[in-house]
């Protein structure tokens, strides 16, 4: 009779060679799954902050409303005579607290660009007409504000300065709208800037800017009420 011959059988592998390669392929997809969770820094971000920049296009003869957030910036048709586009987008809240009068909170900051056609930023653009930068605050903000007037401003960043420094913009304001603006003949970064910081919710939800209504009411605050939008 014929014998069958089995094979003989490879050498075993060690039981903690096993384990060990277990434990190796467990970490590696723990380690993708953590790259996978975690979020890029960001600079221009502060919290949960969502970073969003909004461009327009500038139309000869047309009257630009742009917005991001709770800004908006509002240039009459004229007010700048070259071809390109306005860029507008959030910065992290008190940027720079160590320029200008430290006492005061800036929890609402954006920087107002004008860009050539590819993209880059063009500086030194100014104004014809003058234009408005605008913060919407909430009802409860607003009654706060015709109280105490004096302990909010909107401000501009002064980079030229030395040191460079926060400096309040004339101040005009549209109670219908419950906006609080500056009057500007530059871009530049702009801010709402509150004294003291209160527990009283400054802003609305993110809303779509609308056009400024043809007039708006006075208020009694002693401030420009109004401005270049007002008839």
């Amino acid at each position: 009779m014929y014998r069958l011959d089995m094979p003989e059988a490879g050498p075993r592998v060690p039981k903690f060679a096993k384990v060990t390669m277990i434990l190796l392929v467990v970490s590696v997809i723990a380690l993708v799954v953590l790259i996978g969770l975690q979020r890029p820094d960001s600079s221009t971000q502060a919290g949960s902050m969502e970073f969003v920049i909004v461009t327009q296009e500038v139309t000869a003869g047309k009257d630009i409303v742009i917005g991001v957030n709770n800004a908006t910036l509002y240039l009459p048709a004229g007010a700048i005579n070259v071809p390109g586009n306005l860029a507008i987008f959030p910065r992290e809240p008190n940027l720079f607290t160590a320029s200008g009068d430290k006492r005061w909170a800036r929890p609402l900051v954006v920087n107002v660009e004008f860009r050539d056609g590819e993209g880059k930023p063009v500086p030194n653009i100014t104004f014809t007409k003058p234009a408005e930068i605008c913060f919407k605050i909430t009802a409860e903000r607003w009654a706060d504000y015709t109280r105490h007037p004096d302990e909010y401003q909107v401000q501009t960043y002064v980079e030229e300065k030395s040191p460079p420094a926060w400096e309040p913009l004339t101040m005009v304001t549209y109670p219908d709208r419950s906006q609080l603006c500056g009057q500007i003949d530059h871009f530049s970064l702009f801010a709402l800037a509150t004294r003291p910081e209160t527990t009283i919710p400054l802003t609305y939800p993110t809303e779509t800017p609308s056009p400024p209504p043809p007039g708006s009411s006075g208020d009694s605050t002693g401030n420009q009420s109004g401005g270049v939008y007002a008839p």
